[in-house]
């Protein structure tokens, strides 16, 4: 659930957001679950706003990694490095 700009994780559909292997790509509720979780870039240091970084897997999809909640919001600077 959206309020006021902001995700719920009391109310949240969990089966909305948690993709597991079906999906690479974050659905619009997985992204708007993580950039109002965050706040900003989970790299250390990098105090970017997460709206504007990338939404990236912790553990690589090509090793199994999925697509849930724990995947991360990275700015697009900090991926390439």
């Amino acid at each position: 659930m959206i309020h006021n700009g902001n995700v719920s994780s009391r109310t949240i559909d969990w089966r909305i957001v948690d993709l597991g292997r079906e999906s690479y790509v974050p659905n619009q509720a997985l992204r708007n679950f993580i950039i109002s979780r965050d706040k900003t870039c989970r790299f250390p240091g990098c105090r970017q706003p997460s709206r504007i970084g990338d939404i990236d897997h912790v553990k690589s999809w090509d090793t199994g990694g999925e697509t849930n909640p724990e995947i991360s919001s990275r700015s697009a600077v900090d991926i390439m490095y």
